[in-house]
């Protein structure tokens, strides 16, 4: 699938998130979140956006520490909620 093609999807999926009506599968890593948790969580998520018809939605089980507050701002991606 082309990059193209992928971003289109995505796009698609960003407007999904906001409709009350459309199911979401929620992408949680462990309990008290690390870096490599969350951006599993992300990357899941986003994979799964790009290759499944259903929305998924990165989302952390506790608070982010300052590595990992690190890392989102440097790479400019959203904390999940």
């Amino acid at each position: 699938m082309s990059a193209e093609k992928n971003m289109k999807k995505i796009e698609k999926k960003k407007k999904d998130l906001k409709d009350p009506d459309i199911r979401k599968v929620f992408v949680v890593g462990h309990k008290n979140p690390d870096t490599d948790s969350i951006a599993s969580a992300i990357a899941y998520a986003y994979l799964k956006n790009v290759t499944d018809e259903r929305c998924f939605v990165p989302m952390r089980a506790g608070h982010v520490n300052q590595e990992t507050e690190y890392v989102l701002k440097h790479f400019g991606i959203k904390e999940p909620d």
